[in-house]
């Protein structure tokens, strides 16, 4: 392998070598801003991106979308009824909506006799049939499917007669039902299962956010890659090489790459808020948004992170056949981040929110299922973006040592050993 001429990195105003990050403010000048501009450009030009990403976002609000819709479509449950107190049940029913599906599709219909609403039934003009026989309720159903319309007339039975019993005897409902109510507190906050307390809710929420930082970290690690692999097969790295530090070719690359990322994932985000907003999801999530905000800090310095690693990782390529071998400790990782959330539970669930690049899906997990204290996910960014910067400053020396040497693949321990 040879060693091109000048592959040292450029040196600053005082002859002293330049580094990223800058040591000091202003340590790259603008040739950084350059190179993250194009960068930029380069991936809003891309048809095939922006494509792709339009069509994810619409198919993710349209998802949202669909939910009013779906529910307005559902099928109008008639329960036949012969007394206005009946009805009046009914009617409570219809209004017991649960959140994020909609108000239940109940609909009293009022029959003269009860002949008529058995019938009614048995016809299949009506659902169900209630009753009050000799103060006992009783839902007499048909041959369809009654299971959420007796759920639904299950609790309104309740809470009418305690009403009318409060009524009768001179008090108020909450006086009668004071004391009534059961509190249920954990021992343990995190309880079995991949996401400890609210496992089934933190785990979703989880699994979307895995998702997207796989996604994202694929996406735009791999054109970090591709892109200094094809600078360098071109000889063209060479070329900038000589007039722009190696270290602002780097941090551009980063820095342009992150802006892209982020702002991708911000819009997936804001939109699945909105969704989770408008469909009253949130109501049943009420800790999502603030995960979905910590989410974002972790995946920038996540990313940041990665980023540089995934550069090192082109620049170690001689061709582009090479990246699948000098990427695979990257691959390692975002595989890692991405299963998080279907390995890891309990005890360990915590433990492995306070470890860098993992923290980015299983903090969020925490936040959501309510087991994280305030201050757990400040120490654990905080801790992220020391890694972070440490992967920076290690990627920074590889880039530097690899990107203009030629004649074969590179190996991490090369790359490392060689001087600066």
């Amino acid at each position: 392998m040879s060693q091109v001429s000048g592959a040292r990195d450029a040196s600053g105003p005082d002859g002293s070598a330049q580094d990223w990050p800058p040591s000091r403010p202003g340590g790259l000048g603008g040739a950084w801003r350059i190179v993250a501009a194009r960068e930029i450009a380069v991936k809003l030009t891309d048809r095939a991106w922006v494509i792709s990403t339009l069509i994810t976002t619409l198919l993710l609000a349209g998802s949202f979308a669909l939910v009013p819709v779906l529910n307005s479509r559902d099928s109008v449950q008639v329960v036949a009824v012969t007394t206005p107190e009946a009805a009046a049940v009914a009617g409570r029913a219809a209004a017991g909506a649960l959140p994020g599906l909609g108000p239940a599709r109940v609909e009293a219909r009022l029959f003269g006799t009860s002949a008529q609403a058995s019938a009614a039934v048995r016809d299949g003009v009506a659902a169900a049939f209630l009753v009050l026989d000799r103060g006992q309720w009783t839902l007499l159903t048909g041959g369809s499917e009654t299971g959420a319309l007796a759920a639904a007339l299950t609790a309104a039975v309740p809470a009418h007669v305690l009403e009318r019993n409060a009524l009768e005897a001179g008090i108020s409902l909450e006086q009668l039902a004071a004391g009534s109510q059961l509190r249920v507190v954990p021992l343990d906050p995190v309880t079995d299962g991949p996401a400890g307390q609210g496992a089934p809710a933190a785990r979703v929420a989880g699994v979307v956010f895995a998702f997207i930082f796989y996604m994202s970290s694929l996406v735009f690690g791999m054109t970090i890659a591709q892109s200094v692999t094809e600078e360098k097969q071109s000889r063209l790295a060479e070329i900038i090489a000589t007039s722009v530090p190696m270290s602002a070719m780097l941090g551009g690359k980063v820095i342009g790459n992150t802006v892209l990322a982020f702002a991708q994932t911000l819009i997936y985000v804001g939109i699945g808020l909105a969704g989770v907003s408008l469909t009253g999801l949130g109501e049943l999530l009420p800790s999502l948004p603030l995960a979905a905000w910590w989410f974002l800090a972790f995946f920038v310095a996540g990313f940041v992170a990665l980023a540089a690693m995934w550069a090192v990782a082109g620049s170690l390529a001689s061709r582009q056949e090479d990246i699948g071998y000098t990427s695979s400790p990257m691959m390692g990782i975002v595989v890692a981040v991405f299963m998080t959330p279907f390995l890891v539970g309990g005890q360990w669930l915590t433990g492995v929110s306070y470890m860098p690049l993992v923290s980015s899906v299983a903090m969020p997990m925490r936040i959501v299922a309510g087991s994280a204290a305030p201050w757990e996910p400040v120490v654990a960014l905080a801790l992220t973006v020391l890694a972070a910067w440490g992967l920076i400053r290690l990627g920074a020396r590889l880039y530097r040592n690899s990107l203009l040497r030629t004649g074969g693949r590179l190996r991490y321990r090369d790359a490392l050993r060689s001087a600066d």
